[in-house]
């Protein structure tokens, strides 16, 4: 989302809203012309990055049924190669994403609300290496 802003500020596109899922809030405009200026500012991005997960809806009293078509056309999880571990975490998992699932790369971990001690241990079977990679915009604050 942040390189797809810097993208659009680079390539000067006057913008307001940046939309990264077709499902959200609405826009109204009663007039054909307000709308057309409307549309020349609000850029979206394709394909949708969120999908409304559930029916219930944050309006009171409404359902949600609706889904983004266009959601799920990229991918949004990489394959994983990480080191054979025991993992252990005293919070409650939500339906099948567990953590081992996570840790495979076969789903996200979800939880049930965390309450203080919870913990997630991850015990490696050998020795690892732990490194963090960093983005060039971290490269460029250390080279100052």
């Amino acid at each position: 989302m942040k390189n797809f802003a810097l993208q659009e500020s680079q390539e000067n596109k006057e913008w307001i809203i940046l939309d990264f899922c077709q499902l959200g809030f609405y826009r109204q405009s009663r007039t054909k012309d307000c709308r057309k200026q409307k549309d020349n500012v609000w850029i979206h991005y394709r394909p949708s990055l969120f999908q409304h997960v559930g029916t219930h809806s944050s309006l009171k009293g409404k359902v949600q049924k609706l889904t983004d078509k266009q959601f799920g056309k990229t991918l949004t999880r990489y394959p994983l190669r990480n080191p054979k571990a025991e993992l252990r975490t005293t919070l409650r998992s939500y339906g099948d994403h567990t953590l081992s699932r996570a840790y495979k790369g076969e789903t996200y971990f979800w939880s049930f609300m965390p309450l203080k001690g919870d913990n997630i241990t991850f015990h490696f079977s050998s020795p690892v290496l732990i490194e963090r990679f960093l983005r060039k915009s971290d490269l460029q604050t250390l080279s100052l």
